[in-house]
């Protein structure tokens, strides 16, 4: 588990989109698309990609995990973008 606050300083980077789902409150899942490229991705710079996605172990399975790549996706066409990466690691 990632220590509590690691991604609050990339929050507000408007270079990225942050959604976190919440189950009575408290965060189960997120995901992170980022919409501008660094020198070291090698893929085109006007494609977004997906680089986050976690749901927590016992709720996964439960379409959570779909439901923020769908707002990712979403928010990638509010800005324009027709397409989209997703880095999948295990």
């Amino acid at each position: 588990r990632p220590p509590r606050g690691i991604h609050a300083d990339r929050i507000q980077q408007s270079a990225a989109r942050y959604v976190v789902a919440e189950s009575s409150g408290k965060p189960v899942a997120f995901g992170v698309i980022h919409f501008e490229g660094d020198p070291m991705w090698q893929r085109p710079e006007q494609v977004p990609i997906v680089m986050d996605l976690y749901v927590a172990p016992n709720l996964r399975g439960k379409g959570i995990g779909s439901r923020v790549l769908r707002a990712l996706e979403s928010s990638a066409r509010e800005r324009g973008f027709s397409a989209g990466e997703r880095l999948c690691l295990n």
